[in-house]
């Protein structure tokens, strides 16, 4: 078995290996920083128009409008 994706080159879980914890959370930490990457900025109130395409992120520890409608936030 390889010991890394051929697409982004992420850790794999062998076979037999111990601590197969690290090795995913890893992968988890190599994903999120790919996904962040994608998105333009923080913001505090959703676009108006919606962009289509375009990607946002909401504060830590949020109180602003899209807090309050999760529903609302879409891929």
């Amino acid at each position: 078995m390889t010991e890394q994706s051929s697409n982004l080159a992420l850790p794999c879980i062998q076979p037999s290996q111990a601590q197969k914890h690290v090795t995913h959370n890893e992968t988890l930490r190599i994903l999120f920083g790919v996904l962040k990457q994608g998105c333009v900025e923080s913001v505090l109130m959703p676009p108006v128009p919606p962009v289509d395409g375009i990607q946002y992120t909401l504060p830590d520890n949020t109180q602003c409008i899209w807090a309050r409608q999760p529903d609302e936030l879409t891929d």
